[in-house]
């Protein structure tokens, strides 16, 4: 057998110095570990316990949101839940902070007062119609009216925010902006309105007579008109009477063009769905009117366009119980005017045989206007105001210039007599100031059409063009039927 090697093994001496350091590296490893994992352990028991919580708070019953209306000494109150009221405990810790309208938190099973919350955004708006004793208001809310006790301070005509029992208040937004808008008169002085002379003699008699002479009206014990229809076909100036009436009553007044006097309403914006709605509306016009001629002592305008849509004969028709209602609310209205003697109600119509007999009577309305369609004479007057500083041709000029006349009074004499050629008396059917104003509109078109085509700087009106915007607008409207109501 071979012989094993033999080795020879060196002992070493090991220093206790490095042997200590290696323990104390090891021992620092160690700890720095351990403590890591600690802080980790602990992150994790904080989680847990923070789930546990969420998990808690999840498996809780849902709460109850309430409006406190009282609140007792005894520890209970009065709050208001889905429309109905309940007297519920409340936390002693609530004690001297619960307050009534603040909002609140109930348990689902006990309906006790847990906390008290933000209140709640939004809500039903309401209108404030009459302050009462005892902190008590009257609001209207889609045409009911409610009593609610409220310790916010709010004026007649206020806007609210009430909860949906309608019985407390969370919010005044104060005195809002009317929706009948006072109406910037623009400058219509009775000279800008043609064919009519005979209306106008007789509403500036009328009307303009008691606000420029009050003093012999008020010797004479002679009671200022309340009321004015205006009545006749659609597009002949009935609107445009309404203007001047307000233009010229603030001349006579002083109050300028800016003073606001005009409240334009169209009937069919008066009606609406929800019951009582359309007599709150009427309430409304008549307010905002009455409170604007007290604010700024000048006379005030209520005109009511298209009338017959909203002040129709009770009694007639499919169904009657809006008219039923909405006429006497207006009658009521139109009543309650005799001691403003600076309101002013203009209805019109093209329908006045619709119109409810009661509102027609006088004491009421005063003046029943007939605003016509022109003959020969207001035809030539309406087509020169509208005729006015424009550009004509050569041969309008030259015409105008051999007959003596201006050229817009010479094509304005020439049409009219155009227009009414072998016309049989009294047959103006196709004939307003609407449809005059319409094909003047369409001969302007066919000047600057011809200007771009012939590429000049300058378009100018001639005969011809009036004429074929005149036969044009006849053709349209004989296809549609003709234009007689």
């Amino acid at each position: 057998m071979p012989k094993a090697e033999e080795y020879e093994i060196e002992e070493t001496e090991e220093d206790p110095e490095e042997e200590t350091d290696d323990i104390e590296i090891h021992g620092k490893k160690y700890k720095d570990k351990i403590d890591g994992l600690t802080e980790e352990n602990e992150k994790f028991q904080a989680d847990l316990e923070n789930q546990a919580m969420v998990i808690e708070a999840l498996k809780a019953p849902p709460q109850l949101i309430a409006d406190v209306y009282q609140v007792h000494k005894d520890g209970t109150a009065i709050v208001v839940v889905d429309n109905k009221f309940y007297r519920v405990r409340f936390h002693p810790d609530l004690k001297g902070k619960l307050e009534p309208e603040m909002t609140v938190s109930l348990h689902r099973n006990s309906l006790s007062i847990t906390q008290i919350i933000d209140p709640l955004e939004g809500g039903l708006i309401a209108k404030v119609i009459e302050t009462l004793p005892d902190q008590r208001v009257k609001v209207a809310q889609r045409g009911d009216e409610y009593i609610i006790r409220t310790r916010k301070t709010v004026a007649k005509g206020d806007t609210v925010i009430v909860n949906p029992s309608v019985s407390i208040i969370s919010e005044n937004l104060g005195r809002q902006s009317t929706r009948f808008l006072l109406e910037q008169v623009h400058e219509t002085p009775w000279t800008s309105i043609g064919g009519l002379d005979t209306v106008i003699e007789k509403v500036r008699e009328t009307i303009e007579t008691p606000f420029a002479h009050p003093d012999l009206y008020e010797m004479m014990r002679k009671r200022m008109p309340k009321g004015m229809l205006l009545y006749g076909p659609p597009g002949c100036g009935k609107t445009l009477m309404a203007t001047a009436i307000a233009y010229n009553l603030q001349q006579i007044t002083g109050g300028g063009t800016t003073a606001g006097c005009f409240l334009r309403i169209n009937g069919p914006e008066i009606l609406d769905k929800y019951v009582g709605e359309s007599e709150q509306t009427i309430r409304e016009l008549f307010a905002s009117a009455r409170e604007e001629a007290a604010t700024n002592n000048h006379p005030v305008i209520i005109f009511i366009d298209e009338a017959e849509s909203i002040l129709k004969t009770r009694g007639t028709g499919i169904s009657t119980d809006i008219y039923d209602s909405i006429v006497p609310q207006f009658l009521a209205e139109m009543d309650g005017m005799a001691k403003n003697k600076n309101i002013l109600v203009i209805l019109a119509t093209n329908r006045q045989e619709l119109i409810d007999p009661a509102i027609l009577r006088p004491g009421r309305i005063d003046l029943k206007m007939e605003i016509p369609r022109p003959d020969a004479r207001g035809t030539r007057e309406i087509y020169s105001i509208y005729l006015q500083e424009l550009p004509y041709d050569k041969e309008v000029r030259k015409n105008a210039e051999q007959s003596g006349r201006q050229p817009h009074d010479y094509l304005a004499e020439v049409m009219a007599t155009w227009i009414f050629r072998d016309r049989p008396e009294g047959e103006y059917e196709d004939i307003s100031g609407a449809t005059i104003e319409n094909s003047i509109e369409r001969a302007k078109g066919y000047a600057i059409k011809r200007a771009i085509h012939d590429k000049t700087k300058k378009p100018e009106l001639g005969h011809g063009d009036l004429v074929t915007g005149w036969e044009e607008q006849s053709i349209e409207t004989e296809k549609l039927g003709g234009n007689k109501k």
